[in-house]
């Protein structure tokens, strides 16, 4: 299936699954389109978080951890403050552990590893 087939949902759990799997480039192309065209202005703040997150991690994998701090720096508020806005992810765990690598990022330690960089999950389904 072709990008320009997907719906915006679609291409935000592409994203998701991207990211989660460590494609980090990817993951941002995929959540650009629904950023660029959302129209409500918390989506267009929660998409450009994840966004940076990305190329954050991107710039990490890349050793380029200036980059990569600035980019957490910029995505962090915006991703903390989409917490109520999308109950399904777990976003203030995610949010945690962005300030966690921040510090790393920061130092240049590069002893982050890629299996440890945070995910995107879900909350539980309670039944």
């Amino acid at each position: 299936m072709k990008d320009d087939v997907l719906t915006e949902n679609d291409l935000i759990e592409k994203g998701i699954a991207l990211f989660n799997q460590g494609r980090y480039f990817e993951a941002q192309e995929a959540w650009e389109v629904p950023w660029l065209t959302a129209t409500d202005a918390g989506e267009k703040r929660f998409l450009q978080g994840l966004v940076m997150v990305a190329g954050a991690f991107h710039h990490y994998l890349r050793r380029e951890c200036e980059g990569a701090a600035l980019l957490v720096k910029k995505g962090l508020p915006l991703v903390r403050s989409s917490i109520s806005t999308h109950p399904d992810l777990c976003l203030a765990e995610l949010s945690a552990a962005l300030e966690d690598v921040l510090d790393e990022f920061e130092s240049c330690s590069l002893r982050v590893s890629l299996d440890a960089l945070p995910k995107i999950a879900r909350m539980a389904v309670q039944r």
